[in-house]
């Protein structure tokens, strides 16, 4: 569960939330991040845009006067007035956070509904999953059940005086569930939608690791389903030892020098290799068509040495917004990445 809104008690329900779409157990906020830095990181890299999959919870008004009984929040509720809202607000949310979302065209409230519902997400497998809970008896019936017959991670909104509070605790221990219980729970679903979209961010995209001497099978990060390639590090060594003094390269040294404050070690001759570097590890992740990198650089340290520290390098692929982990740190480079799909930076 992740809190948000009057229910919102603490940080640890929203580091649960991040844990259980995979992205780790940092707690973090988003004030402050235009909605914005998603679409552009989707546009930026080329990968697909989340796909969700909404639906809106209630029995129609119409039904319910036949039966001549509201039940909970009340007869002057507004579900279809609020359900022509909620569609608007995250159509304009669509366009501005670039993801695709697809409404069921009808309210659902009735079994065979809910399970077509669950049908339809297992088949369609969208990236995540919206439910707007209009009606108390139609989520206690049905709600949770759908939570645990599905896969993808889900964000439920419920207006207060929907659910009741043994419904609000009850999915507080339900693994990739992110409830918001306010007001108007569209004030806080901005940060929900931003995990969802890392998290398909993170499953896009692909780790170059440059290590050791022979090209491995390609693995995938348990829960981020990040991809990690390995690649010999001789790869690297190769083009960089093949790189020319160019006019990029001696301005890129030159920018270097006349943005250092102070230069107090290295010479000339020693910050035209470092940007050397840059331009090598660059090419190096376009062949592979890569995202990412990480290096094992310690051993062409060694005498004779085989290439310069990377580390100017380093520091101009991040000024790039390219993620570049040292030593072949795993944990250290998923971090990055994942700061950096969440807030831009």
């Amino acid at each position: 569960m992740c809190g948000s809104g009057h229910t919102h008690s603490s940080g640890l329900l929203r580091r649960e939330f991040l844990q259980s779409v995979g992205l780790g157990a940092t707690i973090l906020s988003m004030s402050g991040v235009a909605p914005s830095v998603l679409a552009e990181a989707f546009s930026k890299t080329g990968k697909r845009k989340p796909k969700y999959l909404g639906a809106f919870l209630y029995t129609p008004t119409s039904e319910l006067q036949k039966e001549g009984y509201y039940s909970w929040p009340g007869s002057s509720f507004d579900p279809e007035g609020l359900e022509k809202e909620y569609r608007q607000q995250f159509a304009d949310l669509s366009e501005k956070m670039g993801f695709e979302l697809e409404w069921e065209p009808s309210p659902i409230g009735r079994t065979e509904q809910f399970q077509q519902l669950a049908n339809r997400i297992e088949t369609t497998k969208p990236d995540g999953v919206l439910l707007a809970a209009f009606k108390k008896t139609v989520w206690q019936s049905h709600g949770k059940d759908l939570l645990e017959a599905i896969s993808p991670p889900s964000v439920v909104l419920a207006p207060l005086g929907v659910l009741l509070i043994p419904s609000v605790y009850e999915l507080e221990a339900e693994p990739g569930v992110c409830m918001i219980s306010s007001s108007n729970p569209l004030d806080d679903v901005e940060m929900p939608l931003r995990m969802l979209g890392a998290n398909v961010l993170m499953a896009e995209s692909v780790i170059l690791n440059l290590q050791g001497d022979n090209r491995e099978e390609e693995i995938r990060v348990p829960g981020l389903n990040t991809r990690v390639r390995t690649v010999p590090r001789q790869t690297y060594i190769d083009v960089y030892q093949a790189m020319r003094d160019t006019d990029e390269v001696r301005d890129l040294a030159r920018d270097y020098l006349g943005r250092a404050v102070e230069v107090v070690e290295p010479n000339e001759a020693d910050v035209l290799d470092a940007a050397k570097s840059y331009f090598a590890l660059k090419k190096v992740l376009e062949s592979e068509n890569a995202d990412a990198l990480m290096m094992d650089c310690l051993p062409g340290l060694k005498f004779p040495h085989q290439h310069v520290p990377p580390c100017m390098g380093f520091m101009s692929l991040r000024d790039e917004g390219i993620v570049a982990g040292c030593e072949s740190d795993l944990d250290a480079t998923l971090t990055l990445m994942l700061l950096q799909n969440l807030f831009g930076t």
